[in-house]
């Protein structure tokens, strides 16, 4: 069976440890994952004695104080924040994708809301979201297939834990998000529910029928796994991709054989 660990290293391209693994007793076992090993290291040579959460982490620590190989290289290697990785044909493929579109490394990394739609249904994947830089998850997280019951981990301002979601349902939960965030509303409006939004500038901008619509579309998604992630990874359309509302034209007048009028200085809309 794969493990996390193992994906990690393979699709992160981890580096082995300074001392090759060591053979180990007959009934030993990881303490992470519970499966048999023959080699492996002590659990006390790759962690800290202030790592937190000893037994949640390491759930079969009382039974067996051993790691395997890759359990040992992926926890001396400082993975936080977000990953992403993917089996694919060739091989194991990780990365660190980016949430925010404003991030200076995000012409050389890819963002979550890019990624989201790529992801081929069936796919075993391990995914992190996160905006801690500092706390290892990887050892929360599970490898799930995408599909109507992926699982990824979010780490956020809503809590930390393992979300289900249906991925197709994530992608149109996300086009809405995307397509009402970059319309004015803002994350913090939609989370709270755009119903409360007397007084702020958005529904002053909108008016109070679309402010109406929009919150009509969202609301299904309200509260639920799928709702986190859509705006956790949600970004406004780069400034390339953004059109720009052009208020209303007035009719044109009828044609007629006398010569125009002049025209009048401060044109009601402007050049649109």
């Amino acid at each position: 069976m794969v493990t996390s660990a193992d994906a990690l290293v393979a699709g992160m391209h981890l580096p082995e440890l300074p001392m090759p693994p060591q053979p180990l007793p007959p009934g030993a076992l990881c303490a992470m994952t519970g499966q048999p090993l023959m080699a492996g290291y002590p659990l006390a040579s790759v962690i800290a004695e202030t790592t937190a959460d000893l037994a949640s982490t390491f759930p079969y620590c009382g039974l067996s104080p051993f790691v395997a190989e890759t359990t040992a290289r992926a926890f001396r290697t400082k993975l936080t924040g977000n990953l992403l990785v993917v089996e694919a044909p060739g091989g194991w493929q990780g990365m660190r994708p980016l949430v925010s579109r404003d991030n200076p490394e995000a012409a050389t990394r890819p963002l979550w809301c890019d990624l989201l739609p790529t992801l081929i249904p069936g796919t075993q994947t391990l995914a992190i979201l996160s905006d801690d830089v500092q706390r290892r998850l990887w050892p929360c997280a599970a490898l799930s297939r995408v599909g109507p019951s992926w699982t990824v981990y979010l780490h956020d301002q809503t809590g930390s834990q393992r979300r289900t979601v249906n991925h197709a349902d994530l992608l149109a939960c996300l086009a809405a998000v995307t397509r009402w965030y970059g319309a004015g509303i803002s994350k913090d409006a939609m989370r709270a529910g755009l119903l409360t939004l007397r007084g702020d500038p958005a529904r002053k901008l909108l008016g109070g029928a679309t402010v109406r619509a929009a919150e009509r579309e969202l609301a299904a998604w309200h509260g639920s796994d799928t709702w986190a992630i859509a705006l956790y990874c949600a970004q406004k359309p780069s400034i390339s991709e953004e059109t720009i509302p052009c208020p209303p034209q007035l009719p044109a007048d009828p044609p007629s054989a006398s010569p125009p009028p002049p025209a009048r200085a401060g044109s009601l809309w402007g050049d649109c």
